[in-house]
């Protein structure tokens, strides 16, 4: 059922299906079947949408690239500084099970229970490495008595990692 191209407040009003159908004749018009064009003219044809792909996806991929890093380092600073409380369990269970489900979908077949053991292992080690660290540094600063000195956290680490990360992909895109 076509949709009318005129409305009563002067708005025009676009039919997708037939944008659609208008592109995919404009593309067929270009291309054809380019099978069965020469094989020159489909390793130039070939080459062309390769290069406008790459150029297109570099483009695309650094502002999201970008974007991302620039939102985890935002979210790491405010959980940092207080202002906002990530329950880090329940994110990273989150991405679990959508990667599961990625797998899933892409292999026909889930993570084994073995693969699901591990990670648990991995979150609890982690768990325990960061409580051990704790202690450690609380005991240092309670021996040594130096708490005057500059205490680099992860949070510097992590800053610093994201702009070097940042330069170089910059730089090599």
């Amino acid at each position: 059922m076509p949709i009318p191209r005129g409305s009563a407040d002067g708005k025009e009003v676009v039919d997708l299906n037939a944008a659609a159908k208008d592109a995919k004749n404009f593309i067929d018009k270009i291309l054809g079947d380019v099978s069965k064009k020469s094989a020159t003219k489909q390793l130039v044809w070939g080459g062309a949408t390769g290069l406008c792909t790459g150029f297109i996806s570099m483009r695309v991929g650094k502002a999201a690239a970008t974007a991302l890093g620039g939102g985890i380092l935002l979210l790491t600073i405010a959980n940092q500084k207080g202002y906002i409380s990530v329950d880090w369990d329940k994110l990273t269970r989150s991405v679990d099970k959508a990667v599961d489900k990625a797998e899933k979908a892409a292999g026909g077949s889930g993570p084994s229970t073995m693969d699901k053991l591990e990670r648990f292992a991995n979150r609890k080690m982690d768990k325990l490495e960061g409580v051990l660290k704790k202690k450690e540094e609380k005991a240092r600063r309670w021996f040594t008595n130096d708490r005057d000195e500059l205490q680099i956290s992860e949070l510097h680490i992590f800053a610093a990692a994201f702009a070097t990360g940042l330069a170089l992909g910059t730089l090599l895109g």
